[in-house]
């Protein structure tokens, strides 16, 4: 369980707020504080006051996979074999075992087809998968997520939010403005000028923000049929 605790941080002003393990969504005005608080939890910020902790433990020491909404802003490597595989090589892991370890990644993420390619040619979906893979390759206890599908088609936010689900890590934290991805979190998290103001399950936080803009339409639709 990640225990958030009298935070102060920028806009953030958070009292006790817990987050279960699972696949959890924040959503919320821009504005409301969604980025900072992933920061937090990334542990790329430190809070002015309080803490953030998962089994007693700060996120700051723990093993944090970060993937942010504009991907491109924080690639290294000409290759993408050579960006996926950087984290592996920078921690002096011996280098049959990086090489066999990216190519086992890729081909769970399905994105093999990538490793020969230049980062600079991919799409904008293609670059947040292999982000995600820069992400995954450590095998974090925490995967942040601050709406990297925000550029994505249908099709393919379907899949990368698929991709998360089968990625075995025990906490996954996404800010989307994706209805359809938030209906389908285990733990919903709605911000508003700061605060954490609704979380719970889904059916609960859309119960509270029926008349919000953030209400699904699927849900809109049921209660007109």
């Amino acid at each position: 369980m990640i225990k958030i605790s009298k935070i102060t941080h920028k806009i953030l002003n958070l009292e006790s707020n817990t987050i279960p393990k699972g696949y959890t969504c924040v959503i919320g005005e821009n504005g409301s504080g969604k980025s900072t608080l992933l920061k937090l939890l990334s542990g790329t910020e430190l809070p002015k006051t309080g803490t953030i902790c998962l089994d007693g433990k700060k996120i700051r020491n723990l093993n944090v996979g970060y993937v942010p909404e504009y991907p491109e802003r924080q690639i290294i490597f000409e290759d993408v074999f050579d960006e996926i595989i950087s984290p592996l090589r920078f921690s002096f892991m011996q280098t049959e075992t990086a090489e066999k370890k990216t190519r086992n990644l890729a081909e769970l993420l399905d994105i093999s087809n990538l490793l020969d390619k230049k980062t600079r040619n991919l799409s904008g979906g293609e670059k947040a998968f292999m982000s995600l893979a820069v992400a995954l390759i450590m095998k974090p206890q925490i995967l942040v997520l601050d709406e990297p599908d925000s550029h994505m088609d249908f099709e393919t936010s379907e899949k990368f939010l698929e991709t998360l689900k089968d990625s075995e890590t025990d906490y996954i934290i996404h800010c989307t403005q994706n209805m359809n991805t938030a209906e389908k979190s285990d733990f919903l998290i709605f911000m508003e000028n700061g605060k954490i103001k609704f979380s719970g399950t889904p059916d609960f936080v859309f119960e509270k923000i029926e008349r919000n803009q953030f209400f699904p339409l699927s849900r809109r639709l049921k209660g007109i049929v």
